[in-house]
């Protein structure tokens, strides 16, 4: 009796070795995940003047809430990486119910982008729109974002460059900004005599583009993480479970 009691309590022991150890890598990948969260909040923040205006909904809260999700992640991860040394039953129910938490809001999130897909696009779409009607020719501001973003992204206009045409700032002229050009210093861009001489894709067809492009890729990544949230899920349970029964058993 004692011989198989003295088996099974190495085999428990030898259970939890093993969970705790995925835990502890879980925990510092979920770290270095909170980290990059926190990451993206403060660049949002530090950037949101250059975007803002790409859509009229705009809201600042985005930005808070990558901030204080990655604040929270981070002490959390810390946290469970102390409550799996330690064995600590409770702090493991609680870490596995706030990962499920997350998974489900991570769920939600992906429907909702999923079901308003089009409406965002859209949003997207009229935001750049708004922001080449009110275009100036001016180097600060949203001119200057605007520029930014068709030398970085290499296009010009909205859905293409004849949208500047259309534009207050052309005046009637077939002219488009120096920041469509491959070459300022070999364009001539009002009036746009050479085509050739520009970027002629616009912006927003690149940018969605590219989404459509990769978003496989991008549902594979979010569903790996999905799964491998849930799996922490389960090991964190698991071993909160173990351990609670292999305390009853030493008391008895």
């Amino acid at each position: 009796m004692d011989e198989e009691r003295v088996k099974r309590s190495f085999q428990t022991n030898v259970a939890i070795t093993c969970i705790k150890i995925f835990l502890i890598v879980y925990n510092i990948i979920f770290l270095i995940t909170g980290v990059g969260i926190l990451a993206i909040g403060v660049l949002l923040k530090v950037y949101e003047n250059h975007y803002a205006h790409l859509t009229k909904d705009y809201s600042s809260v985005a930005q808070y809430v990558f901030i204080v999700v990655g604040i929270v992640i981070i002490i959390i991860s810390i946290s469970a990486c102390c409550c799996t040394v330690k064995s600590q039953p409770v702090l493991l129910y609680v870490f596995s119910t706030f990962l499920l938490f997350i998974f489900v809001v991570e769920l939600g999130l992906a429907i909702s982008a999923y079901m308003f897909h089009q409406k965002i696009q859209k949003e997207f779409k009229d935001g750049m729109k708004n922001m080449l009607m009110s275009y100036k020719g001016s180097k600060t501001g949203i001119d200057a974002d605007f520029d930014l973003l068709q030398l970085t992204i290499k296009c010009c206009g909205v859905h293409n460059y004849t949208d500047w045409f259309k534009s207050s700032w052309a005046g009637g002229e077939k002219a488009v900004p120096k920041s469509c050009c491959k070459n300022d210093q070999e364009c001539s861009n009002r009036p746009l005599i050479n085509v050739n001489q520009i970027y002629q894709n616009g912006c927003s067809s690149i940018i969605i583009g590219v989404i459509k492009k990769y978003a496989n890729v991008i549902l594979g990544v979010f569903g790996g993480f999905a799964l491998f949230q849930l799996l922490g899920t389960l090991m964190s349970f698991t071993l909160g479970k173990i351990v609670s029964r292999n305390h009853y058993e030493l008391l008895t």
